[in-house]
C-alpha cells in the first residue's frame, strides 16, 4: 500500500472516530450562515483536491534514473546542477510532506464535525459515494442530508482552502 493511500485510509477511520467523540460538542452551521458561501464550488474544489491526492499513488518517481560515478565538480558554475535523481527525490519528498500536511489538517477538521458531517465527508470525498448512498447509511432523507452537506462543506472549506487554491 502506498504512503498516501495509508495516510488517507487511516485518516478516514480517524475522522469518523474523532467526529463521534466530539459529536456532543459540535453543531451544524445554521442555514443562514451556509447560504453565504458557494457550497457547490467548494465541493468541486475539495473533490479535485482528493482526486489529486488519490492520483499521486500512480505517479511514482521515474524508474529509469541511474546513478553513475561520472559526476564531476565544476568550480566555474555559480548555480548548483541538479541531477534527475535529485529532482526526483526532492519532488517525492515535497509530495510526501504535502500529503502528510493535508492528512494532519483533515484530523484537525474532524474535531469540528458532528458525527453525521464526519460520515458525509469521508463517504463523499474519500470513498466517492453518492448522496443517495450516504442518506441510506445515515438513515435520513436527502432533505435532511442537505443541511449536513452544506455545514460540512463550509467547515471543510475553511480548513482545506489553502490546498484547493494551489491549483
Amino acid at each position: 500500500m502506498d504512503t498516501i493511500e495509508k495516510c488517507l485510509s487511516s485518516t478516514q477511520d480517524k475522522i469518523i472516530e474523532i467526529s463521534r467523540k466530539n459529536e456532543n460538542q459540535n453543531i451544524l452551521l445554521a442555514a443562514d450562515i451556509c447560504i453565504r458561501y458557494d457550497v457547490v464550488a467548494y465541493r468541486k474544489k475539495i473533490m479535485r483536491l482528493f482526486r489529486r491526492l488519490l492520483e499521486k499513488r500512480y505517479l511514482s518517481p521515474e524508474e529509469n534514473i541511474k546513478v553513475t560515478s561520472n559526476y564531476q565538480e565544476n568550480s566555474h558554475r555559480n548555480t548548483p546542477i541538479h541531477s534527475a535523481v535529485e529532482i526526483s527525490v526532492d519532488s517525492y519528498i515535497d509530495s510526501m510532506l504535502y500529503e502528510n500536511d493535508v492528512c494532519q489538517t483533515l484530523l484537525v477538521l474532524a474535531t469540528k464535525f458532528t458525527f453525521e458531517e464526519g460520515i458525509y465527508f469521508v463517504y463523499t470525498f474519500s470513498l466517492r459515494k453518492s448522496e443517495d448512498d450516504i442518506s441510506n447509511i445515515l438513515k435520513m432523507s436527502r432533505t435532511t442530508l442537505q443541511k449536513i452537506k452544506k455545514s460540512c462543506i463550509v467547515k471543510s472549506w475553511f480548513e482545506l482552502k489553502k490546498y484547493c487554491e494551489d491549483e
